[in-house]
């Protein structure tokens, strides 16, 4: 699996947090990922991205709380037009110092932030993004891109298409 990739390990100590030393431990860094990834596509990471987090006391529970933005470039479910848009992605996670499925592990008071943000990005990967709310699509007869104006295409129904009907509502 792809990793981001940083110069030093985002590990981030938690032994003043759980010591109630301080009410809570920051931390903010860029980070970018393999230009050959392919857990994207068909998308793909088109600059660094960042990351700002903060681990913080919550009765007897460490919240990991903050935001990642991933710079990425997109393909359009509808037309297939290439566009390049942020990817938000909200961080509200339980760290545990216990191995579960549902969170994230502390080892030795310290927590990998770099693999936080991995799978957090990974998961957060749409698998339907539209370029525009209202777009339009293609032509299923000639595919021409209804974005960019109506086709050409006269499209007939036979009398036995439910559709029928329907077509002549649109002309």
């Amino acid at each position: 699996m792809s990793r981001a990739l940083n110069k030093e390990g985002n590990i981030l100590d938690l032994t003043n947090l759980l010591a109630r030393v301080k009410p809570s431990e920051k931390a903010s860094f860029e980070f970018s990922f393999d230009e050959n990834s392919e857990f994207a596509a068909p998308y793909k990471f088109v600059g660094a991205g960042l990351a700002n987090l903060e681990a913080r006391l919550d009765g007897d529970q460490i919240k990991l709380v903050g935001e990642i933005i991933v710079p990425m470039e997109f393909v359009c479910s509808k037309c297939g037009v290439s566009f390049e848009e942020n990817l938000f992605v909200e961080v509200n996670e339980i760290l545990t110092s216990e191995f579960d499925q549902e969170h994230f592990v502390i080892s030795a008071n310290k927590v990998d932030l770099d693999d936080i943000v991995n799978q957090l990005v990974i998961v957060n990967i749409p698998s339907r993004v539209l370029c525009k709310d209202n777009c339009l699509g293609v032509c299923s007869n000639c595919g021409k891109n209804l974005n960019e104006g109506a086709c050409d295409c006269k499209i007939k129904f036979n009398e036995d298409n439910p559709f029928v009907k329907l077509a002549d509502k649109f002309k």
